[in-house]
């Protein structure tokens, strides 16, 4: 839907699933994210977009 969401250190946000998205580093530093899956072996959670 076009819709940007910036964040600084110590944000968090919840990944859709199901919709194609992407996140970029604007910032002048490195960027350093954890990331943590919750699921079972039955739900993909990655999908690559053609």
């Amino acid at each position: 839907d076009g819709r940007t969401k910036r964040l600084k250190a110590g944000d968090t946000l919840a990944e859709v699933i199901g919709t194609p998205h992407n996140g970029k580093n604007t910032g002048k530093v490195p960027l350093k994210i954890a990331v943590f899956y919750a699921g079972n072996t039955e739900l993909k959670n990655t999908i690559l977009c053609p």
